[in-house]
């Protein structure tokens, strides 16, 4: 330990396995620098920070002692219970456990299998719920997600085991293409619902609705319900168009590239021959 006179008053030098802790939070490092008349903290080099429940670890950090607020830097991983998040930058009140992260944040439910990434995200440990308000996807934990939601904000509820994605929504899976304003995921019981301006993509045209029912089983879309109004665009394997309208449609994607389609409520249909498929059927 050394102290140093600085601008701003004197410093208290910390060096070689730093361990300070009071009643509520346990700090260990490297190096501190303790400013008495700024009541802060500095601490640098393999920081691990404990409380109660939560445990932290990252390169750097300035502590607000009277405030007891931790600004982490680089290689920040946050682990509570069955929620990890990592992050090049984090800032969070120790009082309380909410946390603010500015860009580059990944929440893993570990017991789940899932991630959420994105910037600007609010997290509360003790609600296990926060929300991202710029990039967020929500996608299995695995290097090459087969399954993915993206939209322009997202709002996570680890407790209840939701997602709520909003605004420009896509939802994607090797056998769906869907796009929306709103989505609710209930992660663990497998199902979710979208609503507004919902959209089905794919090769041979599209599927438009109002709302729709979806069920999933190992991040695979198995089945979606539309409804109240659907209408059905697509093409024939001759270039042919065809419009289908509908009450209700039941959608089954158990089998890949073979999908069952249920028409239920009263179906209408166009069908619109190409100039080609017109010309042949008058030669006969």
């Amino acid at each position: 330990m050394e102290n140093v006179k600085g601008e701003t008053g004197r410093l208290v030098h910390l060096i070689g396995d730093v361990h300070l802790y009071d009643d509520k939070v346990d700090i260990r490092g490297q190096q501190a620098w303790f400013s008495d008349a700024q009541n802060s903290l500095i601490v640098t080099d393999s920081i691990i920070i404990k409380t109660k429940d939560v445990t932290i670890t990252a390169d750097s950090m300035y502590f607000d002692i009277s405030l007891r607020i931790a600004h982490l830097f680089r290689r920040v991983e946050v682990n509570k219970a069955t929620t990890e998040i990592t992050s090049p930058e984090l800032i969070i009140n120790l009082s309380n456990e909410t946390s603010r992260v500015p860009f580059g944040a990944r929440i893993r439910d570990t017991e789940e299998g899932i991630v959420i990434s994105g910037d600007d995200l609010d997290y509360d440990f003790n609600a296990a719920s926060g929300s991202l308000k710029r990039n967020p996807m929500l996608s299995d934990d695995n290097p090459n997600p087969e399954f993915w939601i993206k939209s322009k904000t997202m709002f996570l509820n680890q407790k209840n085991h939701t997602a709520e994605a909003n605004e420009k929504v896509h939802i994607w899976a090797d056998n769906s293409n869907v796009h929306c304003d709103y989505v609710i995921l209930h992660y663990r019981d497998n199902y979710g619902n979208a609503s507004g301006n919902i959209s089905l993509i794919s090769s041979d045209g599209n599927i438009t609705a109002d709302s729709a029912n979806f069920v999933f089983k190992e991040r695979r879309i198995q089945k979606i319900d539309l409804l109240p109004q659907v209408t059905t665009k697509y093409r024939t394997e001759g270039r042919d168009s065809v419009i289908l309208t509908s009450k209700f449609l039941s959608i089954d994607l158990r089998k890949k590239k073979h999908e069952v389609l249920t028409f239920t409520g009263g179906a209408n249909g166009t069908y619109y021959w190409t100039p080609e498929a017109e010309k042949a059927k008058h030669n006969k």
